[in-house]
């Protein structure tokens, strides 16, 4: 197997995107065990299906929106970028504001927010229509924030930090 480096971090995203199309009503039903077996074997076999031009580093995360149609990720480069999931393609600008690394990126449960965690020890929430930022940095964290997830009613978001 091949070693996984930064120039292929990203084509990991569509391969995993191309396995979950393959299976059926996933996204209805949740990760299946024939989507497990499935993307084993495709990772096995190093498949590469697409590589997501755009980021000048590294990628720290990524997150399907709930729909499926889009991707976010979470880039060394202090940016977060959206892509069209099906080709691949950016969607608009990268979203900027963090002023260290970006760590990770969560959907709202509705899909019409997107939320970034940063080493610059702040979350940013983003409106993924206009890739704008809503609001200020939510600040609190003395140290870096290495992820942000959503409640399942989108009422509630939650960060993880090493401080």
């Amino acid at each position: 197997m091949k070693p996984i480096t930064s120039a292929t971090c990203c084509a990991i995203v569509l391969l995993a995107l191309e396995v979950v199309h393959a299976v059926p009503g996933t996204y209805a039903r949740g990760f299946t065990a024939e989507a497990e077996r499935e993307l084993t074997h495709a990772m096995q076999q190093q498949r590469e299906t697409a590589v997501l031009l755009g980021h000048s580093a590294m990628v720290f995360s990524v997150a399907f929106s709930p729909d499926g149609k889009r991707l976010a990720s979470a880039s060394w480069d202090k940016s977060v970028r959206l892509w069209d999931a099906e080709s691949g393609q950016p969607i608009g600008k990268p979203m900027l504001g963090h002023t260290e690394a970006v760590r990770s990126v969560a959907f709202s449960p509705d899909g019409k927010r997107l939320a970034s965690a940063s080493e610059d020890k702040s979350v940013r929430l983003w409106d993924v229509e206009s890739g704008s930022p809503i609001g200020a940095p939510l600040a609190g964290h003395t140290d870096a924030v290495w992820s942000v997830a959503f409640s399942p009613d989108g009422k509630r978001l939650v960060s993880a930090s090493c401080d």
